[in-house]
Order: structure tokens, then C-alpha cells, then sequence
């Protein structure tokens, strides 16, 4: 799993992962987390273009991600799932959760939370 973090400035975090975001890159999958969540944005967009597969493990750290950040009043998005990507996240329910948009530029346009 290779992660690319992009600061927007404007309060917005942008991680673009490429690669499986499964057991074996959880570790790297929490450290770009776990950098962006200490930058204190509004915003953090996982651009999932390029991740070919997803498993439980995965999913799991986007459930126990979206409740860490939710907690201090920042939102966490999915971006541009592959179609196998998207398929297991709607099997997940994970949309009802967490918001997953087409595109990086939709994502940026999910309301934010008032702090």
C-alpha cells in the first residue's frame, strides 16, 4: 500500500492510497490516519481510486477511523472507489456511515460539521 498525503489548505486532507488496503497495510493504512487526524482539518477525502480489493480488516479501520474523527468534529469521506472496491463497501453498508462520492471534487463538497 502506498499512501499520498495532499494538505489543500483549506482545512481539507486529501490521502490517495494505492494499492490493497487489507490486514497486511493496515499499519501504513493507520499512520496516514493518524498524521492527517493530528493536522486537525475539517475534511479528510480517501481517494480510493486505486485501491484494487478491500477485506475486513479494511473496513474495520474505516469504521473505527470515521468514529475517531467524528468525535472531534471532522469528516471522513470515500472518493472514487474501484467498482470492486465499491461493491464490497455497499455489501459493507458502509455508505450508511461513512459518505463514499464518485470523485474527489464531490467529496470536497459534503457538508462539514460545524465545530
Amino acid at each position: 500500500m502506498v499512501i499520498e498525503t495532499i494538505d489543500q489548505g483549506n482545512g481539507t486532507i486529501v490521502l490517495s492510497f494505492n494499492g490493497r488496503c487489507d490486514f497486511k497495510a493496515r499499519h501504513a493504512y493507520q499512520v496516514a490516519l493518524d498524521q492527517a487526524f493530528q493536522k486537525n482539518p475539517k475534511l479528510v477525502i480517501m481517494d480510493f481510486a486505486h485501491v484494487s480489493y478491500i477485506d475486513s480488516a479494511g473496513l474495520g479501520l474505516i469504521s473505527l477511523s470515521h468514529k475517531k474523527f467524528s468525535e472531534k468534529a471532522m469528516r471522513l469521506v470515500i472518493a472514487a472507489p474501484s467498482d470492486p472496491v465499491k461493491q464490497i463497501l455497499n455489501l459493507a453498508n458502509m455508505g450508511k456511515h461513512v459518505p463514499i462520492c464518485d470523485s474527489i471534487a464531490a467529496a470536497g463538497q459534503t457538508a462539514i460539521p460545524p465545530r
